[in-house]
């Protein structure tokens, strides 16, 4: 067989040892985070690497659709690694290695292909360019990936570019304000291991995240940094600077942590507050999630975001009983409660329990905000002239 000589880069060295040691608790790995930083090269890499080195062993690539496949790894295998150590099965989208391994290839376009992961049982998957997938794809993958053996520990290694559909969860999942390459003091508050991180099921100590840049892969050509530079502003700070704050997409661009404020306490003779409610309904995965803000308006007649709940599978009753605690043990107001909340006006739609009884979400709730004196009310759910409201908050902040 020929001799082959594998070079990581320094970041891919750090996640190959960080894969490789059993005694690491990590085994969901983020890379990426820029342009350039030799993400998918590492991924079919380690792969391949992994299934030569650990005879019957099983693993996966990813990405989001099989033209993908083909064009950024299929290919790409074939041309770096001897046909001698493997058969490509066309068919199947399988390479299969002499020594038993199996590599699968696979694509996820759509919630039918995302159900043929179901059942699947791999020691090391790789998630490439996750940025265009929900988090339900990540979910599924945690069941699929186990092994019974003791030679190695599997791993699950996400790679993406900030932006996309995929950008809000795999920046809560990966990435940290510490991070930053001058972060300040505050900055460095946000740790790894900060509780408002994480969901139910997830383990901080078994989550990594290293963020390669275009200059940490010394084999693009010498243009591409300039390519880079030509992107627009937004896109370039995004995929050059890895910036996860700003990328191409975002609704409102005058968004940014600029807007953030430290915690401050109202005096409670000045506490203007007020509520806004967007509930949610459905069940399972597919539930909308019910959002509830508690506002302040100064003096000035500026709003101050002080206050978020965001949760999913309660009932109407439910969501108003946590709303009611939770403005009650918010410190900085002394538990006072809004005097309105500004509600989507679908929550006053009538649903049908039998012949005789109808009832809204409105309708609970207010008997919970009423004897508390909390005036549920409709909101104006014109979207133009609220994106138009919020842009000249954003701008004279």
């Amino acid at each position: 067989m020929a001799e082959v000589r594998i070079a990581f880069e320094p970041k891919q060295k750090r996640m190959w040892d960080i894969t490789e040691d059993l005694n690491n608790p990590v085994r969901i790995l983020g890379f990426g985070g820029a342009k350039g930083g030799g993400k998918s090269y590492y991924a079919r890499t380690a792969q391949v690497l992994r299934r030569l080195k650990y005879p019957n062993s099983y693993g996966v690539i990813i990405r989001n659709s099989l033209n993908e496949l083909e064009k950024n790894h299929v290919r790409n295998i074939q041309r770096e690694w001897p046909s001698l150590a493997y058969e490509y099965k066309d068919q199947k989208h399988q390479f299969r290695f002499a020594n038993g391994s199996i590599l699968d290839m696979a694509y996820v376009e759509s919630e039918k292909d995302l159900d043929r992961l179901w059942g699947g049982e791999w020691d090391d998957i790789t998630l490439d360019e996750a940025q265009h997938h929900e988090k339900q794809i990540l979910r599924i993958l945690r069941t699929c990936n186990r092994t019974t053996r003791t030679d190695l520990k599997p791993t699950i290694t996400v790679t993406f570019n900030w932006g996309n559909i995929g950008h809000k969860w795999l920046k809560r999942m990966f990435w940290r304000e510490s991070f930053k390459k001058n972060p300040t003091a505050e900055d460095m508050c946000d740790k790894w291991e900060t509780e408002l991180h994480w969901e139910e099921g997830e383990k901080p100590e078994q989550f990594n995240f290293i963020q390669a840049f275009y200059y940490d892969n010394t084999h693009l050509n010498a243009e591409y940094e300039s390519d880079l530079n030509a992107l627009p502003e937004k896109l370039r700070k995004a995929w050059k600077d890895g910036d996860p704050d700003v990328y191409e997409g975002q609704f409102f661009p005058e968004f940014g942590l600029h807007l953030r404020e430290k915690p401050f306490v109202i005096p409670a003779h000045r506490c203007n507050l007020y509520g806004s409610l967007d509930y949610g309904e459905g069940e399972g995965d597919d539930a909308g999630a019910t959002s509830f803000g508690l506002w302040h308006v100064d003096e000035d007649g500026r709003p101050h975001r002080l206050l978020s709940y965001y949760k999913r599978h309660l009932t109407a009753s439910g969501y108003a009983r946590d709303i009611i605690s939770e403005c009650q043990s918010f410190h900085y107001t002394h538990g006072k409660y809004p005097k309105v909340i500004y509600a989507d006006p679908s929550i006053w739609t009538k649903r049908r329990l039998d012949d005789n009884i109808t009832f809204s979400p409105a309708d609970i709730m207010m008997q919970y905000f009423n004897p508390v004196g909390i005036r549920l009310e409709k909101a104006n759910n014109n979207r133009v002239q609220g994106w138009r409201v919020m842009r000249e908050h954003f701008i004279s902040k």
